[in-house]
């Protein structure tokens, strides 16, 4: 089983803000161990829309909002490079709606990708 303590979850988004609030409670409250992972939200809309210091570690705010698209690469960039100057050895990267709801199946993912031996992963669940 990994070790959360080695776990950097990134969460990005723009304005599906009350997804990243129950995100956050589930991941800190409903996980044996969610105080363990690092928690980044990296945010590129209305301050005033989301509360920060709810629950992650970090709260990276991006000023400038280049639309869906090109908005999001740079949540992505601001937050891959905040966590490659951190020490934890897995990045998990979501949406704000990205929920994981028991850390068992949390577990399985992190698991299975490090199984894998691939140095990325991506991908979509179909149920």
């Amino acid at each position: 089983m990994t070790d959360l303590k080695n776990v950097h979850h990134i969460c990005i988004g723009y304005d599906q803000y009350i997804d990243l609030m129950f995100n956050r409670e589930i991941i800190r409250h409903n996980f044996a161990h969610g105080s363990d992972l690092w928690l980044t939200v990296v945010y590129n809309g209305d301050l005033d829309r989301v509360p920060s210091g709810a629950g992650e570690n970090t709260f990276i705010k991006i000023s400038d909002n280049r639309g869906y698209a090109y908005g999001a690469l740079d949540a992505i960039n601001v937050g891959l490079n905040f966590a490659l100057e951190g020490y934890r050895d897995i990045i998990v990267l979501t949406n704000f709606d990205g929920y994981f709801f028991s850390e068992e199946k949390y577990q399985i993912l992190l698991d299975k990708f490090i199984e894998s031996g691939k140095p990325f992963s991506s991908g979509y669940h179909q149920s």
